[in-house]
């Protein structure tokens, strides 16, 4: 970097700075919150790990510009701590790779390490931007070239690069990167020989396969379980495991998300919660589905006799890649009545609110993790109670937090639960007596194949005595807690993930 003036190696610097150590930074959240299955609490820790090695990197910083003022020496210096930087994202990598006994050691230690390495350069580049002009403009053109840096890196690997790359990669693309910036900063041949040899190992390792979503997501898992199908994109990742025992098992973002199943007599995801729309609504034509996930679900409801159309919104596209290795997401994405919107959930309901549906179905996430309450809040209740038909009502997935029920109590004036399901709506829900449910549950087809889902006696009875269980009204649901100490959930107090969230669960 010999042509440029000081001030214009500061600003180049300065914003480089910036734009690396935030963009190791998503990288870390992401990684992070994967590991943790997408806890909310996630962002902040790694925030604050951050910021720490960062007030440590500019301490650094600033001894190093108190022992000298030559400018040709600081920058040899951002230059080694550059090439230290990339030398311990790929140790860290290699660390969650080969050895995963480490991972909590590393996010515990290695996000500190990350933006040490990093923060040490903006003391410096500050230094040697204003060692010519100290006047105001000199100053804000280093920390205006750090921010715009910072301001680029999440945009560009958030919603650019993971949309193409898998989440390994562009980690060694930042590496690269961190390590480049290096090479152009140092100045002695014996640095530069470590660079370059660093830069090779990082470039064999993005020729590496794929290994370190797939260690991240084993780590905890039973031993018997086989990682079959794992999915990345800028939304999230989606694993698919084979349970040693036949059954399939979707988890996103690490979190349990359901199993391959449609049948009624297999109770691993215990899909008598969808079966139960269809005998209490079973003339409901439009369907408004928030979540594909498996597809299970969704393709129960395509059971429905009168069925006319179901919109799904699924904010991750990467679920609709199960069709090709599971029969009912391919029967579920090629039905005609079906369309699949790539979209927030909240948003569309909001923006949709002309559109009435007869059933809105929900198989909601953990109540504690990042982002639920956008889902089981009050404010989003009163949303989808605009969106429902006159007699339509909603299901969704409490997972198990009592306070949902309380919620959908103030929202609607009729509430039920049906196993860990809330059921709303704006008129009393009855449920059927056992000829009305043999009757219903009799005129189930498959729209594929066009195969009764009952196809002996024996079989629908067996579908009827299961069915038999109605939700429960809202006034005699037997909560675990105090029925004076529940809470109404909205997007102000996020008590689901907060206040009774994972690590202060009821």
């Amino acid at each position: 970097m010999t042509k440029l003036s000081l001030t214009k190696k500061a600003i180049i610097l300065s914003f480089l700075s910036g734009f690396l150590s935030l963009s190791i930074e998503v990288i870390w959240i992401r990684l992070f919150g994967f590991f943790s299955g997408g806890l909310p609490q996630v962002f902040s820790v790694t925030l604050a790990l951050f910021l720490f090695g960062i007030a440590i990197g500019a301490l650094f910083g600033k001894r190093i510009c108190q022992e000298t003022s030559n400018s040709n020496k600081l920058l040899n210096e951002i230059g080694k701590y550059f090439l230290l930087a990339g030398v311990a994202d790929l140790i860290l990598l290699s660390l969650l790779i080969f050895i995963p006994a480490s991972t909590v050691f590393v996010f515990a230690v290695g996000m500190i390490i990350c933006a040490t390495l990093r923060g040490v350069a903006f003391p410096i580049v500050h230094h040697i931007g204003t060692q010519t002009n100290k006047t105001g403009a000199g100053i804000s053109n280093v920390y205006f070239a750090n921010v715009v840096g910072s301001t680029i890196a999440p945009i560009l690997i958030g919603f650019v690069l993971l949309g193409y790359f898998t989440t390994q990669t562009v980690y060694l693309i930042i590496a690269l990167s961190t390590m480049i910036v290096s090479y152009f900063c140092l100045d002695d041949k014996r640095n530069k020989i470590f660079n370059i040899t660093a830069l090779i190992a990082c470039g064999l390792l993005l020729i590496f396969p794929q290994k370190l979503m797939y260690n991240l997501s084993n780590f905890g898992k039973s031993p018997d379980w086989q990682l079959e199908h794992l999915i990345e994109n800028k939304h999230g990742v989606i694993q698919v495991f084979n349970d040693g025992h036949g059954e399939h098992i979707v988890y996103g973002g690490n979190a349990y998300d359901g199993h391959i199943n449609t049948s009624l007599f297999n109770i691993v995801n215990r899909v008598s919660r969808a079966y139960y729309p269809l005998v209490v609504r079973p003339d409901a034509k439009d369907v408004l589905v928030i979540g594909l996930s498996t597809g299970s679900w969704t393709q129960i409801l395509t059971l429905l006799p009168n069925l006319e159309s179901i919109t799904i919104v699924e904010l991750n596209p990467g679920y609709t890649e199960f069709k090709a290795f599971s029969a009912d997401m391919k029967a579920l994405v090629e039905n005609p009545k079906v369309t699949i919107i790539t979209d927030d959930g909240r948003r569309f309901i909001n923006r949709n609110q002309d559109k009435k549906y007869d059933l809105i179905l929900m198989n909601t996430t953990h109540y504690y993790r990042n982002q639920a309450t956008s889902v089981l809040s009050q404010q989003f209740l009163e949303g989808v109670k605009k969106s429902l038909s006159s007699n339509g009502i909603v299901t969704y997935n409490t997972t198990g937090f009592e306070h949902s029920f309380f919620t959908a109590k103030s929202v609607f004036p009729y509430v039920y639960q049906y196993e860990n399901m809330a059921i709303a709506s704006n008129n009393p829900i009855k449920h059927p007596n056992e000829q009305q449910l043999y009757e219903r549950l009799s005129r189930l087809k498959w729209q594929h194949t066009q195969q009764p889902v009952f196809q002996t006696s024996k079989d629908l009875q067996r579908a009827v005595n299961i069915m038999k269980s109605s939700a429960v009204e809202f006034e005699d649901i037997k909560f675990r807690i105090d029925k004076t100490k529940l809470e109404v959930i909205t997007d102000q107090n996020m008590i689901n993930e907060y206040k009774y969230g994972y690590f202060n669960r009821d």
